[in-house]
């Protein structure tokens, strides 16, 4: 099957939409077309510090609501502070006003402008993690990649899709819940669009064995959270085989749906069996 390569179509359902992120329980995608975008005429960085992660989340709600559309929404909360990072491409004029416009509103919501310097850096060095998991973790035997964490009490790293109305109560419900476990969080964020939540979270204490089942009991309820609040328990990175047990929670009656497109597109369950909870 070939799909055609067009931005838009209203001929029927789109068929490529129900291959991607299917995690190949479908089928397998051989090939894709790639549309390439121009270089952009102007590209600006800016940064802008909050002592309050409601303070950035409001800012980044109300440039949205606005229209502006920053390349880079990084809205960060770490032990170090609250940085908001953003970079606005495109035409010069039209980068002038959207990088004006959002300044002005993280003014008003208490930011402090840091300028383009810790957004710029950001940029340049995000890619730190992956290539350092390529020289320690890609490309090795299973047992190589998962005794770099054996003997560590564990972390877990949540990417939610919440109503952006749910964001801060989920943020608050969770840190109770984290509080009662002996969790904490090393790292809130906020990525592309206010919708879009993250934690990192890590144990306080306690011996490895421990520590990972209180985390992995805390982080089971926190999805479970999310979902309860009309969100999503991963908007980034898949179901994969560590969450699977709770998609057909999340889907409802939908599950049924997609367990009859898979009957229907592969009757004798020979691709990638037991994804998706089929």
């Amino acid at each position: 099957m070939k799909t055609r390569a067009v931005p838009n179509q209203s001929s029927g359902p789109s068929l490529k939409h129900l291959f991607i992120g299917s995690e190949g329980v479908f089928g397998i995608i051989t090939k894709a077309c790639v549309r390439v975008f121009r270089l952009p005429e102007s590209q600006v960085f800016q940064s802008v510090a909050f002592d309050t992660f409601q303070q950035g989340f409001n800012a980044a709600t109300e440039i949205f609501a606005l229209g502006v559309r920053p390349t880079l929404v990084d809205l960060t909360e770490e032990d170090t502070g609250i940085i908001f990072h953003m970079l606005f491409e495109g035409f010069q004029e039209g980068v002038a006003a959207n990088e004006k416009r959002a300044l002005r509103v993280c003014s008003q919501l208490g930011g402090r402008m840091l300028g383009p310097g810790p957004a710029t850096t950001y940029w340049e060095t995000r890619r730190q993690s992956a290539e350092s998991y390529k020289v320690s973790a890609l490309g090795k035997p299973r047992s190589v990649r998962w005794s770099r964490w054996r003997s560590r009490r564990g972390f877990d790293y949540l990417h939610l899709g919440l109503p952006i109305s749910q964001v801060l109560e989920y943020r608050r419900r969770c840190d109770s819940m984290m509080a009662k476990a002996g969790l904490r969080v090393t790292e809130y964020a906020i990525w592309s669009r206010p919708e879009l939540f993250s934690m990192l979270i890590v144990p306080k204490s306690g011996t490895a064995a421990n520590s990972r089942k209180r985390l992995e009991e805390t982080v089971q309820q926190m999805l479970e959270l999310a979902q309860d609040m009309g969100g999503v328990m991963e908007y980034c990175h898949g179901v994969g085989v560590k969450l699977n047990h709770l998609l057909a929670r999340e889907m409802g009656v939908g599950q049924e749906v997609v367990q009859a497109i898979k009957q229907a597109l592969d009757p004798n369950n020979i691709m990638n069996p037991g994804k998706l909870g089929l």
